[in-house]
């Protein structure tokens, strides 16, 4: 009897790391991993729409631009869909920006290889190489247009439901009435102005051309915060510190950090199909923001495993018109959200329903 218990064990333990290692992508701390990145899609990212993994308009979506097209490598065949990367532009200083700034991105789409080129000369997204065509707006973050190609360090990452500062990416000491030169960051950080030995000294940034913000610290040395925003949707955030001045003027400090990517809401479950299918498109995920399992409950049944069609959408077979839906997602992490009833039992094919997301 002990040896048939300890078969048991040595069988499930062996069922647990087959099934863990057939499970790609899973979400680590480890250490800097080494790629190349390119960069795809246009000025505006309008040509990342769509995709492999079935996220449709990634603006609407709330992907935005942060976004990229994995190698095979990465993909996993689209169980990478959604997964969280930071990435660095690295080892190569004639085109990398000076300071190494850090992107954050969610992997979107399928980057297919071309066996008719070289996998060192045009052939980038050819297995084995790891390889990631970032959108155009996240590869102008980390090196220069001219580039083309760049080394990268990624590792995976979570992604918090609320903004978390992580990295500085520019700085700069003010020490003069008007400032000559100065720092000019774009991209929409979040710049914070640190005073001097002086108190009620005044910051004020040109964030756009005619456009002047003044904050005012009571008393110093202080902390505040600068939200820099465009005027124009269209146009990159700015703040250039060339056009900043203080009164009055002293030892004062102004630096400048970006804001890891971050997703707002809850998960989204949009589903589709008909009486007898039910595709169920799954977005938005905090957390390690890739999916790995995903089950159904209606208000008359138990949970039901439902099986990934392609992307991130997933199936069932399973007649719920008329019932309530509940959805249980697992990340890659091995964390699961449980998002109870969120559409009611009048539910329609083409709504998307809110639910609870990670938190982190």
């Amino acid at each position: 009897m002990a040896l048939l218990t300890l078969l048991s064990l040595a069988s499930l333990l062996s069922f647990l790391t087959l099934v863990h290692a057939r499970i790609p992508g899973v979400y680590t701390s480890g250490p800097w991993e080494s790629a190349h990145a390119t960069f795809y899609g246009g000025s505006d990212a309008s040509g990342t729409m769509g995709g492999a993994c079935g996220y449709g308009n990634l603006y609407s979506q709330g992907y935005g631009v942060n976004t990229a097209a994995l190698s095979t490598a990465l993909f996993n065949s689209g169980l990478s869909c959604g997964a969280c990367f930071e990435i660095k532009c690295a080892n190569d200083p004639k085109w990398c920006h000076s300071g190494s700034p850090s992107i954050f991105v969610s992997a979107t789409n399928f980057c297919p290889p071309n066996y008719a080129l070289p996998s060192d000369n045009g052939g980038w997204c050819n297995p084995p190489r790891p390889h990631f065509d970032l959108a155009m707006p996240m590869f102008l973050k980390i090196a220069e247009y001219r580039a083309g190609i760049v080394p990268v360090a990624f590792r995976r990452i979570r992604l918090p439901d609320t903004e978390q500062t992580v990295s500085t990416v520019g700085q700069t000491r003010i020490l003069q009435h008007e400032v000559g030169g100065g720092l000019v960051i774009t991209g929409g950080p979040l710049c914070h102005f640190k005073a001097g030995n002086r108190e009620n000294a005044v910051l004020r940034t040109q964030d756009w051309p005619d456009r002047n913000t003044a904050h005012t610290l009571s008393h110093a040395p202080g902390l505040i915060s600068i939200n820099v925003k465009s005027p124009f949707s269209d146009d990159p955030p700015t703040i250039n510190t060339g056009n900043a001045y203080l009164h009055p003027y002293d030892d004062n400090f102004l630096y400048c950090t970006q804001g890891i990517l971050r997703k707002s809401g809850g998960i989204r479950f949009t589903v589709n199909g008909f009486r007898y299918f039910n595709l169920v498109l799954v977005t938005n995920v905090a957390g390690a923001g890739d999916i790995v399992r995903v089950s159904i409950k209606g208000s008359k049944t138990g949970w039901m495993s439902m099986s990934r069609n392609w992307g991130q959408n997933w199936q069932s077979n399973a007649v719920l018109v008329g019932q309530s839906l509940s959805f249980r997602v697992t990340g890659s992490d091995r964390r699961t959200s449980t998002s109870w009833n969120v559409a009611p039992a009048n539910w329609q094919f083409g709504q998307t329903f809110s639910g609870r997301n990670f938190r982190i």
